[in-house]
């Protein structure tokens, strides 16, 4: 697998460009995903359903990318349904003109038309909102994202 890092000369500046770039793309932040540790920004957007591309940005100047089934169904959480989307991440980065390194082989592009998908795709808001979870749920995942956040910058 290979690995995507930022010039290691202005990495915060260089990760709001990255951000700034993928904002302009099209991508959005989103309150439902487990921010990881050093995570600067987290963004998604959608593809060809159900699909869509999440990029993290890492204070230490890496980044990450995959494609994955989209937040919207519960089998997003099944690993299976995530795919590594390096060279979807370059080409982004190429487009913007923003400096990196690669570590790792040369990846490949994925074709979203040739990866398996679930069967059937199993909506999670309709189960919460009748349940009077999906409240809860929204705000313990906003609550999660900006403690993980302030964590994550110290």
């Amino acid at each position: 697998m290979a690995q995507v890092i930022l010039d290691e000369y202005c990495i915060q500046e260089i990760l709001d460009k990255v951000e700034k770039a993928l904002l302009e793309d099209g991508f959005k932040d989103t309150p439902l995903q487990i921010e990881k540790p050093n995570q600067a920004f987290g963004l998604i957007k959608k593809l060809i359903s159900p699909w869509e591309l999440h990029i993290r940005g890492f204070f230490d100047g890496t980044l990450s990318s995959e494609i994955e089934i989209s937040r919207e169904y519960l089998e997003h959480l099944n690993d299976r349904y995530r795919f590594f989307a390096v060279k979807e991440l370059i080409d982004i980065l190429d487009r913007h003109k923003v400096p990196y390194k690669i570590i790792g082989k040369k990846p490949q592009a994925i074709h979203l038309e040739e990866i398996e998908t679930p069967e059937t795709l199993t909506l999670w808001e309709p189960i919460f909102r009748n349940k009077g979870l999906f409240t809860l749920f929204w705000i313990v995942g906003g609550y999660i994202k900006k403690a993980y956040g302030k964590l994550g910058q110290s």
